[in-house]
This record gives C-alpha cells, structure tokens and sequence, in this order.
C-alpha cells in the first residue's frame, strides 16, 4: 500500500505542476487578448462594416464570394462575351466570302463561257446559298440552253405561220417588209394582192 501511496503522490504532484502550467498559459492568453493592441485591432474591425452591396470576405463563405465575384463582374463578362462574338461572327463572315470569292475564280477558270452567264448565276446563288459557284454555273448553263431553245422554236412557229399566210394570200408577209421602201408599182401590187387576194 505504501507503493501505492506513493504513486498517488506523484500524480498529484504531475497534475499540480499541470495545472500551474496551465494557468500560467491561460494567464499569457489572457494578457494577449486584452492588450491594447489585439482590443484596437478588433474595436477597428468591429467598426469597418462593409459597405451596401459589398461582402464581407472574412465571414463569408465560399459560395458567398463567388456568388458576390459573379454578380459583380457579369455585366463585364456578358460584354467582353458579346463582343468575341461579334468579331468571330465577322470573321466567319469574311471567310465565307473569301471562299465563296475562290470557288468564283476557280470555276471560271475550269469553264471559259463562266462570265457569259454571270447574272443567272448570281441570281442561282442568291436563290440557293448553299450551292457551290459549279452547280450556280451547270444549272445557269442549262436554263440558258433551254431559253434558247424556246426562242429558236418560237421563231420558227412564228415564220411557220408567216409562210401559211403567205402561201394562202399568195403575198408577202407583214414581217418581211419592215424597214423596206417600196417601189410605187411593188407598193400598187401589194395593195391589189392585200384587197383582191391571189386573184389573178
């Protein structure tokens, strides 16, 4: 029992000694807290408040101050976006320009007859953008042949018609006098031949 004793009596000396050191560093703490110049530090933080609309970055969390960044800066954001946006919107513009410009020159350099029919394929491609300057030329070319052939057969209806009149009134067509001059006897005949017909 006395070792026990003993032992007891030496704890409680260690927990003495403990506690003494304890109380001494309580003591320190104490004193740092109630300086002068912790209470002026913290008399001066109590006093700065931030202002209206501005976050306190000591005590806000963090989704506070990104909340509080992305509110602030947005506006900056949303411009300097719009206005990348616009450029490149520019840039694609002028792109697609300079291509559509060498997809121009190379094709008319593949068909010589390009430029003969320069305004059906610029109304082609304003009509169907998405048509490369080849297909605005094949289609223009063939609109062309077609219109031709109208023509062509439109005139020969038309002459066909001027040769029944002129076989049946056995005269001269109207058309084919336009811009004559007459002789008076050519003149005498015509106007028989128009009154009386093929009589003879």
């Amino acid at each position: 029992m006395k070792g026990e004793l003993t032992k007891l009596k030496e704890t409680v000396k260690a927990l003495s000694n403990a506690k003494a050191e304890l109380e001494q560093k309580l003591g320190e703490y104490e004193g740092e807290l109630l300086s002068e110049d912790y209470l002026k530090w913290k008399e001066g933080k109590s006093q700065q408040q931030p202002r209206e609309g501005e976050l306190d970055f000591e005590t806000a969390s963090t989704k506070e101050i990104v909340d509080y960044l992305e509110k602030k800066h947005k506006a900056d954001l949303e411009s300097a976006v719009n206005e990348l946006s616009s450029r490149l919107e520019e840039t694609q513009d002028k792109l697609a320009l300079a291509l559509a410009r060498l997809d121009v020159e190379m094709t008319a350099l593949r068909h010589p007859d390009f430029w003969n029919y320069k305004d059906k394929i610029q109304k082609l491609a304003e009509q169907n953008p998405s048509w490369s300057a080849e297909k605005c030329y094949k289609q223009a070319k063939i609109e062309a042949k077609l219109e031709e052939e109208e023509k062509a057969a439109k005139e020969r209806e038309k002459a066909e018609k001027e040769r029944k009149v002129l076989s049946e009134k056995g005269g001269i067509p109207p058309s084919a006098m336009q811009g004559k001059q007459l002789s008076p006897e050519e003149a005498a005949e015509l106007a028989y031949r128009t009154v009386f017909g093929n009589q003879q």
